[in-house]
């Protein structure tokens, strides 16, 4: 495992195919040490995207972790909660519970990390929140551009 210091994101390690640190959040009520994943490869510096969504991201964290949290909830109560209540039978309650409080949404999401990507096409700074959730084994991804959420749907749409 490789380590430095990066002037942006902190000390810093490659493994598992990617450059790693963590960072203090606040996500559902819960005060937790976040594992960031900056998707760059292991002989390349961080792009300046990167970097600004890294920054903008600790200058704004309180706000859009509440809009990623708001969102997941609408998300849930939206169309997951109805159709996998309905798919489940008595089983609903385990998987989709009702939930009528976005920070109750800890009851059927757990936080897994937050990638950095990689310069994308648009020239966007882009995160992805990546959650493990009781409804499915695909999980949930939120894909935050330029600081807003623009997208909540299975992990895939972040990785």
């Amino acid at each position: 495992m490789q380590s430095k210091v990066d002037y942006t994101f902190g000390k810093v390690s490659f493994y598992d195919y990617f450059w790693r640190t963590t960072v203090a959040i606040k996500l559902f009520g819960k005060e937790l040490d976040a594992d960031i994943i900056i998707d760059c490869y292991e002989d390349e510096d961080f792009s300046q995207l990167q970097r600004d969504a890294f920054l903008n991201f600790q200058s704004d964290k309180a706000r859009i972790i509440q809009d990623v949290c708001i969102g997941i909830f609408d998300y849930y109560c939206g169309a997951i909660v109805t159709d996998y209540r309905t798919m489940l039978g008595e089983e609903a309650d385990l998987c989709a519970p009702v939930i009528d409080d976005w920070n109750d949404m800890a009851r059927v999401v757990s936080f897994r990390e937050i990638i950095i990507k990689h310069g994308q096409k648009n020239g966007s700074r882009t995160l992805g929140f990546l959650f493990d959730c009781t409804w499915s084994d695909k999980g949930v991804g939120v894909k935050i551009e330029n600081e807003t959420v623009t997208m909540i749907g299975f992990q895939d749409i972040v990785l």
